[in-house]
């Protein structure tokens, strides 16, 4: 099945954000449904594969002072605005003609709330990128543990980019869905109403460290198991975490490293 054009024009889009942020890829992790379908690929439960939105995951910690992600963001993104007219942060999004006419993709930056700087209640404070290119967001803290490094190619077969990333693990797909704070967001034309099936579909086919493979090893396994633990971790005890300039964010006594 060939997937709905707006999900293609979505993921050139996720794509755009990516390349845009290409000297910080190492603080950037998908997550949200993009990741869950980077990781079931085509697993067929009788929905539509793709999602239209895109959330990044910002680690604080790694992320670097330059370029500023505003900079590099609003070279291919607008700044989305709230009802009042005001930056909303971490929400930028790219019009995109499609056939049938044009929709407005969403990108979020998004800093886990318990590994966030201290200050404000929804803009991340990230020093010199400020309070507004990325927005605080609870339930993503165990995406900073576990995730693997994805090819992530275009849906269009004239699109030959493809963009290996940092995908956050099941185990934090599926704590970040059960941390939803509130409902889903309201379906509009670049959501496709295709996200509680995937979720669905999750704990039985994405549980390894990518698309499956066949004869996968042990040390494979016993790493993912071991992912999933520390993430499991991270999500109970992340305020207890504090920065390290070595190995980005650690357990503050020896108990829990």
């Amino acid at each position: 099945m060939m997937p709905d054009p707006r999900c293609v024009a979505a993921r050139r889009v996720l794509l755009d954000a990516l390349e845009a942020l290409q000297k910080h890829l190492e603080a950037i992790v998908v997550a949200g449904a993009q990741a869950v379908y980077l990781r079931t690929g085509d697993a067929n439960i009788g929905v539509a594969e793709y999602t239209t939105d895109g959330d990044l995951v910002v680690d604080s910690s790694a992320l670097a002072s330059t370029p500023l992600l505003a900079d590099v963001m609003s070279e291919r993104f607008d700044h989305a605005r709230g009802s009042s007219g005001a930056e909303e942060p971490g929400a930028w999004v790219q019009a995109i003609e499609i056939e049938g006419g044009g929709i407005d993709v969403p990108i979020d930056l998004i800093v886990p709330s318990r590994l966030a700087p201290p200050g404000g209640s929804r803009g991340a404070r990230l020093g010199p990128h400020g309070n507004r290119a990325a927005r605080k967001a609870v339930g993503l803290e165990a995406a900073v543990v576990d995730n693997d490094i994805l090819a992530i190619r275009a849906l269009d077969p004239d699109d030959e980019r493809l963009i290996r990333c940092k995908v956050a693990g099941p185990t934090p797909l599926l704590i970040a869905k059960a941390q939803d704070p509130g409902p889903p967001r309201a379906a509009s034309s670049a959501r496709p109403a295709n996200r509680q099936g995937r979720r669905r579909c999750l704990p039985a086919h994405a549980d390894d460290a990518g698309p499956r493979r066949e004869g996968r090893s042990s040390e494979v396994i016993g790493g993912r198991a071991r992912r999933s633990r520390e993430a499991m971790a991270w999500s109970c005890f992340a305020s207890s975490l504090v920065p390290d300039e070595h190995q980005g964010w650690r357990w503050p006594c020896a108990r829990f490293a």
